[in-house]
């Protein structure tokens, strides 16, 4: 399991955010089809999210076993290994 710390992520369209701010893709949101990136969107309306971490596991198992016992944000299965986002 890699935990990664985030003080800020942006939640924005991937159809409308610049070719810069596409690179810092964090993820693909399976749960709400939402796009996390690193950098803040200027060109578009975006959201942002404080104090998030990812989580990326092994395997499925590890992240259903995650996924039963905390809350989270949303999870990922659209990446080379799962992930969840969550506060803190």
């Amino acid at each position: 399991m890699k935990n990664e710390a985030f003080k800020k992520i942006y939640i924005a369209d991937s159809n409308e955010v610049s070719q810069i701010i596409l690179q810092s893709l964090i993820m693909c949101g399976t749960q709400n089809w939402d796009f996390y990136f690193e950098k803040k969107p200027r060109n578009c309306e975006s959201q942002t999210l404080e104090n998030i971490s990812l989580i990326e596991f092994d395997s499925f198992d590890e992240l259903e076993t995650y996924k039963k016992d905390n809350t989270f944000l949303d999870f990922s299965l659209e990446h080379e290994k799962p992930m969840v986002l969550v506060h803190g």
